[in-house]
């Protein structure tokens, strides 16, 4: 007896993001940032994480950003730089549906593509749902270090856990 194999399409899209999708973009890291992170870090760090804060670093981020979308909807997304998965964060709805793992693995196939073979990313040290996350998806640890944080006035220093993965 023979089985008949059979073809899901996702219930989302993974696609480049565009301009038009900037303010989903930034609502999406700006609760997800604060969810992720307001409980452990410096208030100081907290006070430089508005919401236009995210928007104005959207626009130097955009062209390396992967966009995941439900219906129509930007419902979370995917940042690179060179070597880095930079930032990644998925609506609270559409956790669950396989959007945060095609995220990964496209921004992952963008940076093979880019010559990148020993890639990483940073994730605060106490997020032990991303850090169970990323290793889910092949993600090693690394070491705990300092690493300088991008804000729109001095680079912000923070103590983060490096994962790295070979592509």
């Amino acid at each position: 007896m023979a089985l008949n194999s059979m073809t899901t399409t996702p219930p989302f899209t993974i696609r480049p993001a565009t301009v038009t999708d900037l303010e989903a973009l930034t609502d999406i890291w700006h609760v997800g940032w604060a969810g992720a992170h307001a409980a452990y870090v410096p208030d100081a760090l907290i006070e430089q994480r508005t919401r236009d804060s995210f928007r104005t670093r959207f626009d130097d981020m955009l062209g390396a950003t992967t966009a995941g979308v439900v219906d129509g909807q930007v419902v979370g997304f995917c940042c690179t730089k060179p070597d880095e998965i930079y930032q990644m964060y998925v609506g609270a709805a559409a956790r669950g549906t396989g959007i945060a793992g095609a995220l990964i693995a496209e921004s992952e196939r963008r940076l093979k593509a880019a010559g990148t073979t020993d890639a990483f990313l940073d994730v605060i040290v106490e997020n032990a749902r991303a850090i169970a996350f990323y290793r889910k998806q092949g993600w090693q640890d690394g070491s705990i270090e300092t690493a300088l944080l991008d804000t729109l006035s001095d680079p912000f220093p923070l103590e983060l856990r490096r994962m790295c993965k070979t592509l």
